[in-house]
């Protein structure tokens, strides 16, 4: 697994709806 994978599965977790508009 790579770094940024958890990285965004970590973000993922605390906000999902924030990170989806940021991200995506």
């Amino acid at each position: 697994m790579s770094a940024q994978v958890v990285f965004f599965e970590y973000r993922h977790s605390l906000l999902t709806d924030e990170t989806n508009s940021l991200f995506l």
